[in-house]
C-alpha cells in the first residue's frame, strides 16, 4: 500500500493517509510481504518541513521589513517574500527528485505539482503593485487544479482534498481586490469634490474674460478698427517719433 503525509489533516486525526491506487501484491500461496507503518522522515521533510520552514521564516522577517519600513537582513518586503516562494519551490523540487530516486513516485508527482505553482508567487512578489493580485489569484486557480488532480491520481476523486494554501491564496486576492476596488471609489467621491470647485473657478474666469473680450471689442469701435480685414501695426500717440 502506498500513503501520504496529512499535514492539516493530521492535526485532528493520523498524519498518515493511505492512498487508493492500485500496487501488486504477491499472489503465491505462503508469500508474505510486510510493509513498514512509518514512511522514511527523509522522503517527507522537503515538502512538509523545509518548505513550510522557509516561507514562514522568510515571510516572518519580511513583515517585520514592512513593519519596521526598513531593511532587515538587507531584505525588503516584497523581496523577502519573493525569496521565500523561491527557496520553498527549490526545496519542493529537491524533495521530488529524491523521492523519485527512491522509487516513490506518487510523491514526488505530488511535490513538482505542488512546488512548481509557487513560481507564479514569485513572479507577483517582483511585480508588486495591482498585478500581485491578479498573480494571486492566478496561483489560486491553478493551485486548485493541482490539488484536483492529486486527488484524481492518488484518491480516485478529484475533490477528495481541498486546498489549504489555494483556499487561503483566493480569500487573500479577493480580500485584495475588494479593498483595492473601495480605495478607487473613495479616491474617485474625493476628486469629483475637487472637479465640482474647479468647474466652478474656471466658469468664474471664463464669465471675466468675457466681459473683458467685450471692453476690447468696444475700444476696437472706438478706434474704428473693426472695419480692417488685415493686420497692421498702429504707433502710439506719445513715444520715439521716428516710428511715426
Amino acid at each position: 500500500p502506498r500513503w501520504m503525509l496529512d499535514g492539516w489533516a493530521g492535526l485532528l486525526k493520523s498524519w498518515w493517509v493511505f492512498l487508493q491506487m492500485p500496487v501488486e501484491l504477491p499472489d503465491a500461496r505462503g508469500g508474505l510481504e510486510t510493509f513498514p507503518l512509518h514512511p522514511d522522515w527523509s522522503l517527507f521533510h522537503w515538502f512538509y518541513i523545509t518548505c513550510t520552514l522557509s516561507y514562514t521564516v522568510i515571510g516572518v522577517v519580511s513583515v517585520l521589513a514592512g513593519a519596521l519600513r526598513r531593511r532587515v537582513l538587507f531584505l525588503q518586503p516584497h523581496t523577502g517574500f519573493s525569496l521565500a516562494w523561491l527557496s520553498s519551490t527549490i526545496a519542493g523540487c529537491v524533495g521530488g527528485f529524491y523521492a523519485m530516486s527512491r522509487g516513490t513516485t506518487h510523491y514526488a508527482v505530488e511535490c513538482f505539482l505542488r512546488s512548481v505553482p509557487w513560481l507564479l508567487l514569485v513572479h507577483g512578489c517582483v511585480v508588486k503593485g495591482p498585478y500581485f493580485v491578479r498573480w494571486m489569484l492566478t496561483y489560486a486557480i491553478v493551485n486548485h487544479l493541482m490539488q484536483a488532480v492529486i486527488g484524481q491520481y492518488m484518491f480516485q476523486a478529484p475533490f477528495a482534498r481541498v486546498s489549504v494554501t489555494g483556499m487561503a491564496a483566493l480569500v487573500l486576492a479577493g480580500t485584495l481586490a475588494v479593498m483595492r476596488t473601495w480605495a478607487i471609489y473613495k479616491a474617485k467621491k474625493v476628486l469629483k469634490l475637487d472637479q465640482k470647485k474647479y468647474d466652478k473657478l474656471w466658469q468664474s474666469l471664463c464669465e471675466a474674460e468675457e466681459t473683458n473680450l467685450e471692453l476690447l471689442s468696444q475700444v476696437e469701435k472706438k478706434l474704428g478698427l473693426e472695419k480692417k480685414k488685415h493686420c497692421m501695426q498702429l504707433n502710439r500717440l506719445r513715444g520715439n517719433p521716428k516710428l511715426s
